[in-house]
Protein backbone atom coordinates (compact mmCIF):
# COMPACT_ATOMS: atom_id res chain seq x y z
CA UNK A 1 0.00 0.00 0.00
CA UNK A 2 2.79 2.89 0.97
CA UNK A 3 4.60 1.92 -2.62
CA UNK A 4 1.44 2.39 -4.36
CA UNK A 5 1.06 6.06 -2.42
CA UNK A 6 4.62 6.79 -3.27
CA UNK A 7 4.55 6.12 -7.05
CA UNK A 8 1.37 8.05 -7.30
CA UNK A 9 3.03 11.05 -5.34
CA UNK A 10 6.31 11.04 -7.82
CA UNK A 11 4.07 10.39 -11.05
CA UNK A 12 2.46 13.70 -9.56
CA UNK A 13 5.32 15.64 -9.41
CA UNK A 14 7.08 14.42 -12.77
CA UNK A 15 3.76 15.60 -14.82
CA UNK A 16 3.64 19.28 -12.44
CA UNK A 17 7.72 19.51 -13.31
CA UNK A 18 6.97 18.52 -17.25
CA UNK A 19 4.00 20.95 -16.84
CA UNK A 20 6.56 23.72 -15.77
CA UNK A 21 8.93 23.22 -18.26
CA UNK A 22 6.49 23.07 -21.14
CA UNK A 23 4.94 26.48 -20.07
CA UNK A 24 8.00 28.47 -19.35
CA UNK A 25 9.08 29.42 -23.16
CA UNK A 26 11.99 30.87 -24.67
CA UNK A 27 11.20 34.42 -24.09
CA UNK A 28 10.26 34.91 -27.74
CA UNK A 29 6.82 34.55 -28.37
CA UNK A 30 4.27 34.53 -31.53
CA UNK A 31 0.56 36.21 -31.34
CA UNK A 32 -1.74 35.10 -33.91
CA UNK A 33 -2.78 38.02 -36.76
CA UNK A 34 -5.96 39.84 -35.59
CA UNK A 35 -8.25 41.27 -38.40
CA UNK A 36 -7.68 44.09 -41.02
CA UNK A 37 -7.72 47.89 -39.04
CA UNK A 38 -5.48 50.81 -37.87
CA UNK A 39 -4.09 50.73 -34.69
CA UNK A 40 -6.50 49.85 -31.55
CA UNK A 41 -6.17 49.95 -28.08
CA UNK A 42 -8.50 48.50 -25.47
CA UNK A 43 -8.52 48.02 -21.88
CA UNK A 44 -10.18 44.00 -20.66
CA UNK A 45 -11.45 43.06 -17.89
CA UNK A 46 -10.98 40.03 -15.88
CA UNK A 47 -13.01 38.00 -17.88
CA UNK A 48 -12.48 39.94 -21.57
CA UNK A 49 -14.86 42.63 -20.38
CA UNK A 50 -13.59 46.47 -19.86
CA UNK A 51 -11.87 47.52 -17.19
CA UNK A 52 -8.93 46.36 -15.47
CA UNK A 53 -7.06 42.82 -14.51
CA UNK A 54 -7.56 40.81 -17.66
CA UNK A 55 -6.57 37.32 -18.71
CA UNK A 56 -2.82 36.39 -18.27
CA UNK A 57 -2.75 33.33 -19.91
CA UNK A 58 -2.72 34.13 -23.79
CA UNK A 59 -3.30 30.33 -24.77
CA UNK A 60 -6.37 30.41 -23.78
CA UNK A 61 -7.59 33.44 -25.87
CA UNK A 62 -4.91 33.39 -28.44
CA UNK A 63 -3.25 36.55 -27.82
CA UNK A 64 0.17 37.23 -26.42
CA UNK A 65 0.44 38.88 -23.22
CA UNK A 66 2.92 41.11 -22.68
CA UNK A 67 3.27 41.97 -18.76
CA UNK A 68 5.15 45.01 -17.23
CA UNK A 69 6.55 44.71 -13.80
CA UNK A 70 8.95 45.58 -11.11
CA UNK A 71 10.39 47.96 -14.43
CA UNK A 72 10.68 45.45 -16.80
CA UNK A 73 8.57 43.77 -19.69
CA UNK A 74 8.05 39.93 -19.92
CA UNK A 75 8.79 38.80 -22.85
CA UNK A 76 11.68 41.72 -23.70
CA UNK A 77 11.24 39.95 -27.10
CA UNK A 78 8.17 39.27 -29.25
CA UNK A 79 7.47 37.96 -32.79
CA UNK A 80 4.26 39.03 -34.48
CA UNK A 81 2.40 39.34 -37.06
CA UNK A 82 1.57 42.72 -38.67
CA UNK A 83 -2.10 43.48 -37.57
CA UNK A 84 -2.01 41.29 -34.54
CA UNK A 85 -3.30 42.07 -31.58
CA UNK A 86 -1.24 41.45 -27.92
CA UNK A 87 -2.42 42.27 -24.56
CA UNK A 88 0.07 44.40 -22.40
CA UNK A 89 -1.09 44.12 -18.42
CA UNK A 90 0.34 46.05 -15.49
CA UNK A 91 0.58 43.74 -12.44
CA UNK A 92 2.31 46.94 -10.58
CA UNK A 93 0.18 47.79 -7.65
CA UNK A 94 0.88 51.20 -7.47
CA UNK A 95 3.18 52.29 -10.72
CA UNK A 96 1.77 53.37 -13.93
CA UNK A 97 3.41 52.44 -17.17
CA UNK A 98 3.38 53.17 -21.28
CA UNK A 99 3.55 50.90 -23.65
CA UNK A 100 5.58 52.40 -26.58
CA UNK A 101 7.58 51.42 -29.75
CA UNK A 102 9.51 53.74 -30.91
CA UNK A 103 9.10 55.46 -34.66
CA UNK A 104 4.91 54.55 -34.47
CA UNK A 105 2.00 55.30 -33.07
CA UNK A 106 1.93 53.14 -30.42
CA UNK A 107 1.43 54.70 -27.18
CA UNK A 108 -0.61 53.51 -24.49
CA UNK A 109 -0.62 54.26 -20.86
CA UNK A 110 -1.64 51.47 -18.43
CA UNK A 111 -2.12 52.94 -14.37
CA UNK A 112 -1.24 49.94 -12.09
CA UNK A 113 -3.65 47.06 -12.51
CA UNK A 114 -4.74 47.27 -15.93
CA UNK A 115 -4.84 45.53 -19.33
CA UNK A 116 -4.73 46.75 -22.59
CA UNK A 117 -5.37 45.13 -25.94
CA UNK A 118 -2.43 47.03 -28.34
CA UNK A 119 -3.22 46.73 -32.43
CA UNK A 120 0.36 46.06 -33.84
CA UNK A 121 -0.47 47.59 -37.34
CA UNK A 122 2.91 48.20 -38.38
CA UNK A 123 5.16 46.95 -41.46
CA UNK A 124 7.50 44.16 -41.25
CA UNK A 125 10.80 45.27 -39.43
CA UNK A 126 12.16 45.32 -36.13
CA UNK A 127 11.09 47.97 -33.49
CA UNK A 128 12.01 48.50 -30.07
CA UNK A 129 9.19 48.89 -26.99
CA UNK A 130 9.66 50.51 -23.66
CA UNK A 131 8.18 52.34 -20.75
CA UNK A 132 8.65 56.20 -21.38
CA UNK A 133 8.33 56.68 -17.51
CA UNK A 134 10.97 53.98 -16.86
CA UNK A 135 13.01 53.42 -20.21
CA UNK A 136 16.24 55.30 -18.03
CA UNK A 137 15.81 52.30 -15.81
CA UNK A 138 15.97 49.37 -18.56
CA UNK A 139 11.95 48.91 -18.85
CA UNK A 140 12.61 47.79 -22.99
CA UNK A 141 12.61 45.33 -25.33
CA UNK A 142 12.45 44.79 -29.34
CA UNK A 143 9.29 43.51 -31.43
CA UNK A 144 10.11 41.67 -34.39
CA UNK A 145 7.19 42.35 -37.20
CA UNK A 146 6.96 39.91 -40.02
Amino acid sequence: MALGWRRATVGGAVVLMLTGTACRGSGTTSASPAGPGGLATTPVGPNGGTGGGGNPNPTETGVLTVTQDNFQFDPTMITVNGGSTISVQNLNGTTPHTFTIKDSDVDVVNDHGQTSNVKIDLPPGTYTFFCRFHVSLGMKGTIVVE
